[in-house]
């Protein structure tokens, strides 16, 4: 009989230790004095500007970001960043529309969502870089040609010439630049060498309402 209350006694005297140990584990968690979760008061975060890198017509459109993040506490971080946070550096459009999205740090991808984890020792600054993947740049072009033929009368008569009237004497060719996204592409360069370049007289820009000036297969905006 004496060994039973013994060891109701000793399971008695381990369910309240458990139940301590439970206790403070849990008082330490709402205190927040566990050393692994920082608050993101924290962080110093600094975005750079965003920059685009050279458009190829077809090929999507790369832009990147640089990104620096210091722990500024004495204790460990251990949390995410949500780039929808910051739309001063990060406009919605950018977040709504890339393709693809890969944040990189030392060569490796940490995130490819719009979310970062975030683990820094005390005062620990590291550097990353967001990458950018946006729809392609298109072009179209649609050519007209005029020759001698269309200025003579329908009645001409055509003697034997050394210049045929199929010969072309002007050709104004529609080069449509555009893609689907919402987002402003510059410096989109134009390869001008199927409307064979060297023969461009004029180059009007409809949407401008100006001419633009041709030099060495460079177009720029007429002063």
């Amino acid at each position: 009989m004496s060994r039973l209350l013994r060891s109701d006694f000793i399971n008695q005297i381990f369910t309240i230790f458990v139940i301590l140990t439970l206790f403070l584990m849990t008082s330490s968690l709402v205190m927040g004095e566990d050393p692994l979760i920082v608050s993101q008061t924290n962080l110093n975060v600094e975005f750079g500007m965003i920059h685009q890198l050279e458009v190829t017509i077809g090929e999507p459109v790369k832009m990147y970001q640089e990104l620096t993040i210091t722990n500024q506490g004495n204790v460990t971080a251990n949390t995410s960043l949500a780039l929808s946070d910051y739309p001063d550096v990060i406009p919605e459009v950018y977040l709504d529309e890339y393709v693809s999205l890969a944040i990189t740090s030392d060569g490796s991808v940490h995130s490819v969502q719009p979310f970062l984890p975030v683990i820094l020792a005390p005062y620990q600054t590291k550097e990353y870089v967001l990458e950018y993947t946006f729809v392609p740049v298109y072009k179209n072009v649609t050519c007209k040609e005029t020759t001698i033929k269309d200025y003579l009368p329908e009645d001409a008569v055509i003697l034997p010439s050394t210049l045929p009237p199929e010969t072309v004497i002007e050709k104004k060719c529609n080069v449509k630049i555009h893609h689907d996204g919402k987002i402003h592409y510059y410096n989109v360069q134009v390869s001008l060498e199927e409307l064979e370049g060297e023969k461009i007289n004029s180059i009007y820009y409809v949407e401008g309402d100006s001419y633009l000036k041709l030099k060495d297969g460079v177009i720029s905006l007429a002063k």
